[in-house]
């Protein structure tokens, strides 16, 4: 019995080391028909614009960095070496290979240590019908269409604005203090409703209330923690879409301890 349990274990042992230490897989090893080691490049997409009127073109950088000390190859199977998609939300809502064909003509291209390959590419923020998308957060990412697997970079985001931004300058406030920002009521004879936004907030700014004149909207704000915050006002039509305001107004709020 003690040497069946025995032999059973050593069975059981040799199996775990042999997946460990004989079989490849991703943690310890690439695949060798991959020709490219995904670790010796660094690919990556950079937006141009972080900000791009809603409607207009927006253009974004890819780099490919080789990481090594030698030349890398990178093979291709078609005359398409690069692609882009945009992404709304997890929903690819565009991608700039769309619809087209490229002939068979395979070539490769080295990437040198200390000379990085660098690709720009375009994409206009409009939907089928030519109109300019929602105003949101989106996404982009770009793929090196190398031979035989694609390699992918990272994400990067973006957002699409308004047609008219206007800056407004820096308020100072002391913490624990109240503050305004009056605004418009009317854009161009229609009325709007403002709603904020920030880029980075962490408690900084609290908003407390805000009422309407017959010719403006008064937002009160709350001053609670020092630092500084970008604050964006959106303005809406009321009962129409959401996502396409007329007009983005940006403060940066400064909130400082009382000395």
């Amino acid at each position: 019995m003690y040497h069946r349990d025995m032999h059973t274990l050593l069975s059981r042992l040799f199996v775990v080391l042999y997946l460990v230490f004989l079989v490849p897989h991703d943690v310890f090893a690439w695949r060798k028909w991959e020709h490219v080691n995904p670790a010796d490049l660094e690919v990556r997409l950079v937006a141009d614009q972080p900000e791009i009127v809603a409607g207009e073109t927006g253009t974004f950088t890819l780099i490919l960095r080789n990481r090594t000390d030698k030349p890398v190859s990178i093979d291709f199977a078609t005359g398409q070496r690069w692609d882009l998609a945009v992404y709304h939300g997890n929903v690819q809502i565009w991608q700039l290979s769309n619809g087209l064909q490229w002939i068979e003509s395979p070539h490769s291209i080295s990437v040198r240590p200390g000379e990085p390959e660098i690709v720009k590419m375009s994409w206009t923020s409009i939907d089928r019908v030519g109109m300019p998308l929602p105003q949101d957060v989106y996404r982009a990412q770009a793929l090196v269409m190398c031979s035989p697997r694609h390699l992918v970079s990272n994400k990067c985001q973006f957002r699409l604005l308004p047609p008219k931004n206007t800056g407004q300058g820096v308020t100072r406030v002391p913490v624990g203090k109240h503050f305004e920002i009056v605004l418009p009521r009317f854009l161009d004879g229609v009325e709007v409703d403002w709603r904020p936004d920030y880029d980075y907030n962490d408690n900084r700014v609290s908003e407390i209330e805000y009422r309407k004149t017959a010719k403006e909207t008064i937002w009160t704000l709350r001053a609670d923690r020092p630092g500084h915050v970008n604050l964006h006002m959106y303005g809406f039509v009321p009962f129409r879409e959401q996502m396409r305001s007329k007009e983005r107004r940006s403060y940066r709020i400064e909130v400082f301890l009382n000395e």
